[in-house]
């Protein structure tokens, strides 16, 4: 229970941090006129396929991992705390 309460929180910081970035850059984009780019550069790191094994691994470790991986910042809110075991093999960070 513990895991998927910590997995609930982490996604729902890392939502909240994306739609934040996206709608920033939304906002500097229409600002400077926009461009002919379909993705940002955030939309395209969200995109980044990312692989990690972590076994009883410190949530701070994996969100670290994770953001080196995507080239991305993720905060973890003070909450989130805890150990993860977790396997990803090629999932986009958006996911």
């Amino acid at each position: 229970m513990e895991i998927n309460r910590i997995t609930k929180s982490i996604f729902i910081i890392f939502c909240v941090s994306a739609m934040a970035f996206l709608s920033s850059a939304a906002l500097a984009e229409s600002e400077s006129g926009g461009s002919d780019r379909s993705d940002t550069p955030l939309e395209e790191r969200l995109q980044k396929e990312i692989s990690i094994n972590f076994r009883n691994t410190p949530i701070e470790d994996v969100l670290r991992a994770m953001a080196e991986q995507a080239n991305v910042d993720i905060l973890q809110s003070p909450q989130v705390t805890g150990n993860v075991s977790a396997v990803l093999t090629d999932v986009p960070l958006e996911e």
